[in-house]
């Protein structure tokens, strides 16, 4: 044996280089394809979350399919939390394709073949007499973002006369085109928007008779998203191509109101290819997610205000109720061109039922790896359009109005045209649209402050860069900067609307990057220093006596404080900002001293801040109570008091024990990720490791 040695040195030093072993892979998207053709030549267009201090910077990162990768947002120490990835799989496989990212730079040539073109079409407005007024876009566009594998592109105006008629109006309603394109494919991805939101001269409420989209070029392919949840058809033209029926024909509630918008998700393909047709249309309507582990998920910290997020039940359990819960949902959703998709129309609802610390849908998604959580919270989502809003305005060029709920306030000296009369010409067509309370806008008003909350739309664009989410977001962001507190150091309406803007204004700052949200939300913190008692009892918005509440007192509501704390710490944690962490940790501690009952085991409902004690029992321990133990957990973060943690496990022993389906969760399920997560971790750092490795409490 010895002998040989000298023989086999020599061989080793005379052959080829040992290349180095590839990095294990940081993530792998799985992404999957639920139609019967490959959708060849789709860029992908996702996010992917990694854990604190992996990654200092997407320069870093490789990938081993042509891709562009982008920071979205990052964790406390300036590690990329998401990145944006905008991938062209190679879809070697039917139903899936898996892109590994390393940390090792590597990545194909992104391609040199130039963006395809757009499909020329026509929108076709038919108005409450029958005259039809039809607008064309295609060609080029206004980008407004572009890179090498995709761009994103808008084209806007008002639809025009088809024919000259006496006396009526030349032009009608607004339209809007959100056109995505990629790299030598002669395909789009439109999402298309019916517009009555005129910043000026206002319509009024509008009735119609129908609205259809054709291509230009018979050749080319259409599919919609969606079409039996709304009502629309495709049928063929004279000529062979395709036409598409938009709203359900001989409706007799066809009308937009004042503010309000209708958006439909649409594929354009030219290239003639229609076996990928069922494919690329299942995309449009499934945006590939990046199918990471919910293991991973949990592990990388990333998800939701603070980064918590546990698996809840076995996988089995888990899968079934998720299944279950899925199947009353989409049962209980209220369809049609202009149904609710699961959302609530009015927002003046009593237990804001849409607010979280996340949006609940695509939390179960990442939760349980099943997909249906977001496509209903996608649905949902593009049907915030009807939400009654004067979109493409700056709050800048407008210091005297109020967009109070996304419409001009008629108390305010700018009413954007709105004091006006409305064109004669039209009313007959506003015949029959108005009379009971928001008859108007089909029961749907904007976001008012007490129930603010964009969760769905935020995840939505972070999971899918969608561009016309981000202008959704940009138009409600913007009509938030014309409330007072954006301009000056005033609170707002109540301690729970306080956080609800401060989780909004916090994220609408991290998808836009402009600096007057964290302004407006620095001037919101100022006024809620000056309004809140520093006294012995430290409430955040004293509230007159009220029958419904607290009768002969003044008072302020545990549950509306949670809320602002929770606010609080999120803002904090973004800007370092002294004053919310001073008041964050004075309203929790209003919770322990004044807010807990020790003899019911749960937070009261009212609390007197006259120094009488008196006080109102909370009747259901389970819904708002939810809100106080993730404030507690905020609050922790700040200052690890174990009065906090202490009352905080007691109210989840009530709770649960008070209600059947906690594990299966509810309309506040988001809510009790914070503590969840917390009791584990901390409750895994106790036990002992198992004999088989070491514990991995962020498995759970």
């Amino acid at each position: 044996m010895l002998a040989i040695l000298p023989a086999l040195s020599i061989l080793l030093s005379t052959a080829e280089p040992q290349s180095e072993p590839r990095p294990e892979p940081l993530a792998t998207l799985r992404l999957e394809n639920g139609a019967d053709a490959k959708p060849t030549g789709l860029v992908v267009s996702t996010a992917v979350a990694f854990a604190p201090g992996v990654v200092p910077s997407c320069d870093l990162l490789g990938v081993d399919a042509p891709a562009e990768i982008e920071p979205l947002e990052r964790h406390r120490d300036g590690s990329v939390s998401w990145a944006r990835v905008r991938v062209l799989p190679s879809w070697k496989a039917l139903r899936s394709s898996f892109v590994e990212i390393r940390a090792d730079g590597a990545r194909p040539p992104l391609p040199s073949t130039p963006l395809g073109e757009v499909p020329r079409f026509r929108l076709v407005l038919e108005d409450f007499e029958g005259v039809e007024r039809s607008a064309e876009v295609g060609g080029a566009l206004k980008p407004i973002e572009k890179s090498a594998l995709r761009e994103a592109a808008r084209a806007g105006g008002r639809h025009r006369l088809v024919s000259p008629k006496v006396g009526a109006l030349e032009e009608l309603l607004i339209f809007e085109a959100f056109v995505e394109r990629f790299a030598g494919e002669s395909f789009v991805f439109l999402t298309l928007v019916l517009r009555n939101d005129p910043p000026t001269a206002p319509w009024g409420p509008i009735r119609f008779r129908s609205y259809r989209i054709e291509p230009i070029d018979p050749n080319v392919t259409m599919a919609i998203a969606w079409p039996e949840l709304n009502g629309c058809a495709l049928e063929k033209r004279a000529d062979g191509g395709a036409r598409g029926w938009l709203l359900p024909r001989g409706a007799k509630d066809l009308w937009l109101g004042d503010g309000q918008t209708k958006a439909w998700r649409i594929l354009l393909d030219a290239s003639g290819n229609t076996a990928r047709t069922p494919a690329l249309a299942r995309a449009l309507e499934k945006p590939m997610l990046p199918g990471l582990q919910p293991a991973y998920l949990v592990r990388t910290q990333a998800w939701g205000d603070f980064g918590a997020m546990v698996l809840g039940p076995p996988p089995q359990t888990a899968a079934r109720l998720a299944q279950d819960e899925f199947a009353r949902a989409r049962r209980s959703r209220e369809y049609g061109w202009n149904g609710a998709f699961g959302d609530v129309k009015g927002t003046h609802q009593t237990g804001s039922p849409r607010n979280g610390l996340s949006s609940d849908g695509v939390l179960r998604t990442l939760q349980t790896g099943m997909r249906e959580w977001f496509d209903l919270t996608f649905e949902r989502a593009l049907q915030q359009s009807l939400r009654p809003i004067v979109r493409s305005i700056r709050a800048a060029d407008h210091p005297n109005v109020l967009l109070f709920e996304g419409m001009p306030h008629p108390k305010w000296p700018d009413r954007l045209g709105r004091e006006i009369p409305l064109d004669p010409r039209l009313a007959a067509w506003r015949e029959g649209t108005s009379g009971t309370w928001m008859r108007e806008t089909h029961g749907w008003n904007g976001f008012d402050e007490e129930h603010f909350t964009i969760d769905d739309l935020y995840a939505v664009h972070l999971l899918t860069g969608d561009p016309w989410v981000r202008f959704e977001l940009e138009s409600i962001g913007q009509a938030i900067l014309t409330y007072p507190f954006a301009k000056k150091a005033v609170a707002s309406a109540s301690a729970r609307s306080d956080g609800w803007l401060l989780r909004g204004l916090v994220q609408l700052h991290r998808v836009t990057g402009d600096r007057a949200y964290l302004d407006a939300a620095s001037h919101l913190v100022r006024g809620m220093d000056a309004r809140r008692g520093k006294g012995e009892i430290k409430y955040l918005n004293e509230a007159a006596p009220d029958p419904r509440q607290l009768t002969n007192h003044p008072f302020e509501m545990p549950w509306q404080v949670a809320i602002a704390v929770n606010g609080l710490v999120y803002y904090f944690e973004q800007t370092g900002d002294p004053l919310a962490r001073t008041i964050a940790l004075d309203a929790a501690d209003f919770l322990v001293k004044d807010g807990w009952n020790a003899k019911t085991g749960v937070f009261k409902r009212c609390v007197a801040t006259d120094g009488s004690g008196a006080f109102l029992d909370e009747r259901e321990p389970g819904g708002t109570q939810s809100w106080i133990a993730s404030a507690l957990v905020a609050a922790y973060r700040l200052e690890p008091k174990p009065e906090y943690r202490i009352l905080a496990d007691g109210l989840y022993r009530v709770v649960k024990a008070t209600n059947a389906t906690f594990d299966r969760g509810g309309q506040q399920w988001s809510w009790w990720q914070s503590y969840l997560r917390w009791a584990f971790d901390t409750d895994a750092a106790r036990r002992p490791a198992p004999a088989s490795g070491p514990a991995n409490p962020r498995d759970r």
